[in-house]
């Protein structure tokens, strides 16, 4: 349980601001304008790549609490900007491994962005600070 309590109070002080998620579809920002915040969420994502390694979940063998909080989270990093695979597949194979789960397949938050895959790459908004599709992946 204190592994649950530590990965909660990390993802909402550390984590969590991290969220470009908002900027980018709902108010349109580009990456010139997110400045620093896409590499502070690359590197969030990183540290939690490292927390879940082979899994199969973030405390361990049991889905948790620490799971199901930020579960939606991921979904939208994941599912709604396209957070690369091959840069993060411990976070991706837990994404589907809880995505299977019943109870979330059940009533996924994020089901409508699978059916709209992100259209671009955290490499293509690095690259250039042209204006682009406000509504296309950062990461």
């Amino acid at each position: 349980m204190a592994i649950c309590f530590r990965l909660i109070g990390e993802f909402n002080h550390k984590l969590d601001p991290t969220n470009i998620f908002g900027s980018v579809k709902f108010g349109g920002k580009r990456r010139a304008e997110l400045g620093d915040r896409v590499d502070k969420l690359l590197a969030e994502c990183r540290i939690w790549e490292g927390y879940v390694g082979a899994g199969p979940y973030f405390t361990g063998g049991a889905f948790s609490i620490a799971d199901i909080v930020v579960l939606p989270f991921f979904g939208t990093i994941i599912d709604g900007l396209g957070l690369r695979r091959a840069d993060y597949p411990n976070l991706h194979a837990w994404y589907e491994r809880c995505k299977s789960r019943p109870s979330v397949a059940k009533r996924s938050a994020t089901s409508s962005w699978r059916a709209r895959p992100a259209r671009c790459t955290a490499t293509a908004v690095r690259a250039s600070a042209e204006p682009r599709n406000a509504r296309c992946a950062l990461v």
